[in-house]
């Protein structure tokens, strides 16, 4: 299966489950040449610079990034990547969080733990205390 294939399938998934990624524009295969198009996220930045930016909203941004994980591994799936860079925030009152690049998405319960233990390790932008923070979030958007 062409990786934008499965990309496209874990967008429209994340989409239908309410997980805030990019629209899909447009989606074509012809042979061997697959295409994706896919809208930008104005405004936002990667978590990192996004927890940099915001002291006053740090606390917001760690629960709705808790969140977003949580609700996607509920649904059976794993991003396959997860790190700072695949997680942006849209600064402002609510700090909505969006994940993007999910060519290596997959459902897979059995993913779950090696996924969010990629997303903490590479996540170094968390103190012990917000760490805790984001697996008591976690945890409650997963129970569902």
């Amino acid at each position: 299966m062409p990786m934008l294939r499965r990309e496209l399938i874990a967008l429209r998934q994340c989409q239908r489950i309410g997980i805030d990624v990019p629209r899909v524009i447009f989606y074509r295969e012809l042979g061997d040449m697959t295409e994706l198009v896919i809208s930008g996220i104005a405004g936002s930045l990667p978590l990192n610079e996004a927890l940099d930016l915001s002291a006053a909203n740090r606390s917001l941004i760690i629960e709705n990034t808790a969140r977003v994980i949580g609700s996607l591994h509920r649904h059976g799936w794993t991003h396959g990547a997860l790190g700072n860079e695949h997680v942006l925030v849209q600064p402002g009152l609510q700090c909505r969080v969006n994940l993007i690049d999910l060519e290596k998405a997959r459902p897979g319960r059995w993913r779950i733990k090696k996924d969010l233990a990629r997303f903490l390790r590479n996540s170094s932008c968390f103190s012990q205390a917000e760490t805790k923070h984001f697996l008591d979030c976690y945890s409650l958007a997963r129970a569902g």
